[in-house]
């Protein structure tokens, strides 16, 4: 197992492993940023797609679930709907819920992005971080939303009035980032 999660962390930027009964999920972010912007998203006219998500973790995916295998294990990509991916990464203790209603890193902040593997392999629990919150008393998120969508802190975003929700029921053709004010307010800085 060592050698799976040694190159699950080579892959990656942040790996995590949450147990759920007979189920084992490997947790794995990657950080957004400009030149790998996880962010951008765009229609065509059926279904969003995320061609920062295929470009930069599906390759990834690809080779941990290839060694997965290699080693007599299943393993299997979990559908966005199926999971909440945030709550299964907080659950692996790679960060907390920011007031922002996002995965708050000590290291990372609010930019980390998330998919999930479903696996048979016996690995343990994972707990990373040790202080129950990064925000203490900052509400740089909160002040940032030019639309008041966080209408309290750690609690999810007003899907009405969130921009980027928003933005995902306008399909379009073209590529657009979605709105990431309270993303970029947020002080604890990418630390790479």
């Amino acid at each position: 197992m060592k050698e799976i999660l040694s190159l699950a962390r080579e892959l990656f930027d942040v790996v995590g492993v949450v147990v759920e009964g007979q189920k084992t999920f490997l947790i794995l972010g990657l950080v957004s940023r400009p030149n790998r912007d996880l962010d951008v998203f765009l229609s065509d006219s059926r279904r969003w797609r995320f061609p920062g998500f295929y470009q930069h973790f599906t390759p990834k995916v690809e080779v941990l679930v290839q060694k997965l295998r290699e080693e007599g294990f299943g393993a299997k990509q979990k559908k966005y709907s199926e999971l909440n991916l945030k709550e299964m990464a907080i659950r692996a203790g790679m960060g907390f819920w920011g007031k922002n209603s996002l995965v708050i890193h000590s290291r990372f902040g609010p930019w980390l992005r998330f998919v999930a593997l479903e696996t048979n392999a016996p690995f343990k629990p994972t707990v990373y971080e040790t202080s129950p919150r990064l925000c203490g008393e900052c509400d740089a998120c909160l002040r940032a939303c030019p639309v008041e969508g966080l209408l309290e802190p750690y609690k999810l975003m007003s899907k009405e009035r969130c921009l980027a929700h928003l933005q995902l029921e306008n399909p379009t053709l073209k590529p657009i980032s979605r709105c990431d004010k309270c993303l970029i307010s947020c002080p604890i800085s990418l630390g790479d």
